[in-house]
């Protein structure tokens, strides 16, 4: 191997190792810069009377996905937006990018925070738009978004690594709270609703062959 490709096997080690501190921050309760983050948004939540939701993939982690994410995604209402921003600095955030149609890039330290605004779309072609914080289970303050709005947004997304998050929630979470989030999906969009049980399919598929293969070993 040369030594460029074990040089980039090494980065490539290093940033794993430091993405799986967003796991253990949600998981171990370990402090680090991701917890450090977090409690930030917390206080800037607090103080500036600003309900965020936490989504993306740490929120997944919050509801049992086995993965971890190299940022933090937070929804915050259309009517808090420059708020946010403007009680940022205060909290140790940078604005690295406004955006007029409310996707702001912050950093805090060298965590990543984006801003997924009310009344966008998860992609161009979405159907619908994003749901304010308080309709995803946050009234006030920092709150991790219900897992039915969770779907929603990776299913509205609707990228390769959205559908293998929810493949794998889907594995871990109780069948009445699935039912729970059909039933929200179902009243949402159509095009949801068809990919959700597709992808319920799937779990499915792969809980028997998981079956037949502990089967095969005993």
């Amino acid at each position: 191997m040369s030594r460029t490709n074990r040089l980039a096997l090494r980065l490539t080690g290093v940033r794993a190792t430091r993405n799986l501190e967003s796991v253990r921050s949600v998981v171990a309760g370990e402090q680090n810069r991701f917890s450090r983050a977090m409690d930030d948004l917390r206080r800037l939540a607090t103080d500036a009377k600003i309900s965020i939701a936490l989504v993306g993939g740490l929120a997944a982690v919050h509801y049992g996905f086995r993965g971890s994410t190299d940022d933090i995604d937070v929804a915050i209402g259309r009517d808090h937006l420059e708020r946010f921003l403007r009680y940022a600095p205060q909290y140790g955030f940078k604005v690295q990018w406004r955006s007029k149609s409310g996707w702001h890039t912050l950093e805090h330290g060298d965590v990543e925070i984006n801003v997924v605004p009310e009344g966008g779309r998860a992609r161009n072609t979405a159907p619908t738009t994003i749901p304010g914080p308080e309709k995803m289970g946050v009234t006030e303050g920092l709150g991790v978004a219900c897992l039915s709005v969770l779907l929603e947004l990776k299913l509205a997304a609707g990228r390769v690594k959205d559908k293998g998050h929810i493949v794998e929630l889907l594995k871990r979470v109780p069948a009445e709270e699935i039912t729970r989030c059909r039933t929200h999906i179902q009243g949402v969009h159509e095009d949801y609703l068809n990919e959700l049980d597709r992808l319920l399919q799937s779990v499915e598929e792969e809980k028997e062959q998981e079956r037949e293969r502990g089967q095969d070993r005993e």
